[in-house]
């Protein structure tokens, strides 16, 4: 309606402005135009350009999966955890031995593993198969994601009780327990409020890498009391993917990083425990045979 208005308005000037003969010929022309045939449609917002590329393949190191296997249920890739005569106080889980380990490792779940902290105490500590091992149909897999891990509860929320357990036994802060003890108490401290889900079955993987790099040194790794960068309370979580698929993939996360080497991405999983660079470096050179036994896992 509106249109139509402006458009006899503008006939009005024109006639106004023209001699009597050309006003004339005017009227007849737009007299026989049908002001309804006039366009309706609305422009059409031009669609955002989107791009893709295919990720190159990057040539991996090559290692021994029999070694690669041992290494991951029994390797020394974490260096501080709870001393072990006080783990096997405080759990009431009877262990099948699943990966039918030998020594202290027979008497304790299969997502940890008992090593020497860089004092020599003997010391429990998660391993990978904490987030990368699981049962589905009776049957145990290791590689499956662990999809009924549940971290809707704060992890530190009962270290003050661990910690003064660990006091109680060994004499106090200046033991050599409690050294060996305390890297991984500080890791907890800082992870566990930064990184509670709200569902079970979701991981907070990505978030729990975000902490602790916060309070490592960009150069050296050492371990900082205070975070160096802001951390944000909000945790998006992930699902952890099976390992057989890594095979496949040209960068090993699902937002594409991670694409070089993925040796160097699987020391990520010691930033809970790591002493420094020096003993990363350590660490990477096993991480190879880590990389071919994944490589080596079928569906």
């Amino acid at each position: 309606m509106k249109k139509n208005i402006f458009l006899f308005v503008i006939f009005l000037v024109v006639v106004c402005s023209c001699s009597k003969n050309d006003r004339e010929d005017l009227v007849d022309i737009v007299l026989d135009k049908d002001l309804s045939e006039q366009p309706t449609e609305e422009p059409k917002e031009e669609e955002p350009l989107i791009q893709t590329i295919a990720l190159p393949n990057n040539p991996q190191r090559s290692g021994n999966a029999s070694i690669g296997y041992e290494y991951l249920i029994t390797g020394e890739y974490m260096s501080s955890g709870i001393p072990y005569d006080a783990f096997l106080l405080g759990t009431n889980e009877n262990p099948d031995n699943r990966l039918n380990r030998s020594g202290d490792n027979a008497n304790i779940p299969y997502d940890y593993t008992a090593v020497n902290a860089p004092n020599g105490v003997r010391v429990v500590a998660p391993n990978c198969l904490a987030c990368h091992a699981s049962t589905i149909n009776n049957e145990f897999i290791i590689g499956l994601g662990s999809h009924d891990a549940d971290f809707t509860t704060n992890r530190a929320a009962n270290l003050s009780l661990l910690n003064s357990g660990i006091r109680a036994l060994y004499g106090g802060e200046e033991s050599a327990e409690w050294e060996a003890y305390d890297q991984f108490r500080k890791s907890i401290e800082a992870i566990g409020p930064k990184t509670i889900t709200l569902t079970r079955g979701s991981n907070p993987a990505d978030k729990i890498t975000q902490v602790l790099l916060a309070h490592r040194d960009k150069n050296s790794l050492e371990w900082q009391d205070t975070p160096l960068v802001a951390v944000p309370d909000e945790v998006i979580p992930t699902d952890v993917p099976a390992w057989w698929l890594l095979k496949k993939k040209n960068a090993m996360f699902y937002h594409a990083i991670g694409r070089l080497d993925f040796c160097k991405s699987f020391i990520g999983s010691s930033l809970l425990t790591l002493g420094n660079a020096s003993v990363a470096a350590e660490i990477d050179k096993k991480m190879v045979d880590v990389l071919a036994y994944i490589k080596s896992l079928e569906a």
